[in-house]
């Protein structure tokens, strides 16, 4: 590749077992090197690059937070459009890379134009979660530092503790831009009121380390998905999570619900979605204070280059 090449890494993602391979490729490949230091480094050591040669080429070892915060960086400095980004999966759950593998690039280009979703003046690669999954997240982070536990089993075990005390949220919340099937038309505005379990804003399809909350999530189609679930019983979350993991409780199809979660969730594809209340909410893995939420899809925002283009 002719543009400048930067190799970023995470040295805590993986517990740094990949950082070996991600210096020997590096080095092969001719690229500048950066470790990160802290959280949040990632964002601004790519911005301030972005800021120097916009037409860098990141190529970013780490998981989903730092998948989120590298492409925070190049948003930041508003250079979507002329650099790129690689993520190499080695983080602790790789959802986005997960869920990016089934899009290629157009016949003749190296790179997707991806989408990104502007959430109260931050920005979301993957998938921004409120109310228990964002709880859960919390919890399965505080497992990974205390425990020997890989993502999956350590988003089960969050799941499984914050079900015990299954916190809800009393809130309204819009849509807006809504996706009509078999029309070209869009709703301008939708409202709705109550006690919410969950409410997940998605750009890509996984969460929690294979969960594929959001099964027809597209990063390429210029909408966000957002899957809310009502104030359910634990019988009743229990005897629905295996679909929700699955991803079977959205037909591909029709972008309907399945006849199982009809009664106890509500799905659309929109352009902006706002939240009243709530106190914290999860982007890409990373827990932050919010008094609400602003969600709104910048279409075409991020050149992507998936790792087997990356050499064309």
């Amino acid at each position: 590749m002719s543009k400048r090449l930067v190799y970023v890494m995470n040295p805590a993602a993986g517990n740094g077992r990949y950082l070996d391979d991600a210096r020997r490729a590096a080095e092969e490949a001719g690229a500048e090197v950066h470790l990160t230091e802290r959280s949040g480094e990632c964002s601004d050591y790519i911005a301030e690059a972005c800021l120097h040669d916009p037409d860098t080429h990141f190529v970013v070892y780490g998981g989903d937070g730092t998948a989120g915060e590298a492409a925070t960086g190049i948003m930041m400095a508003g250079a979507g459009k002329r650099a790129s980004i690689t993520i190499v999966p080695a983080g602790s759950g790789n959802d986005f890379v997960r869920g990016i593998s089934a899009f290629d690039p157009p016949e003749g280009q190296d790179h997707i134009m991806l989408d990104m979703i502007s959430v109260n003046g931050r920005y979301v690669l993957n998938m921004l979660n409120i109310g228990f999954d964002c709880e859960v997240a919390a919890e399965s982070e505080e497992l990974r530092r205390k425990h020997t536990m890989n993502n999956s089993a350590s988003y089960i075990a969050g799941v499984a503790k914050i079900l015990t005390k299954k916190p809800t949220i009393k809130t309204g919340m819009s849509f807006h831009g809504i996706w009509q099937n078999g029309s070209e038309d869009l709703i301008d505005e939708e409202h709705m009121e109550g006690e919410f379990l969950l409410t997940a804003v998605a750009n890509c399809p996984y969460c929690g380390g294979g969960f594929k909350g959001l099964p027809t999530a597209d990063p390429t189609d210029g909408f966000m998905d957002v899957l809310v679930v009502k104030n359910i019983s634990r019988a009743k979350f229990l005897s629905v999570v295996g679909s929700y993991r699955a991803g079977t409780h959205i037909n591909p199809e029709t972008r309907a619900l399945t006849p199982a979660f009809m009664p106890i969730a509500e799905y659309r594809r929109c352009k902006a979605f706002t939240l009243d209340t709530v106190s914290r909410i999860c982007l890409d893995g990373e827990i932050i204070p919010a008094c609400g939420v602003r969600a709104e899809i910048i279409p075409e925002a991020l050149r992507y280059v998936p790792l087997k283009n990356l050499s064309k």
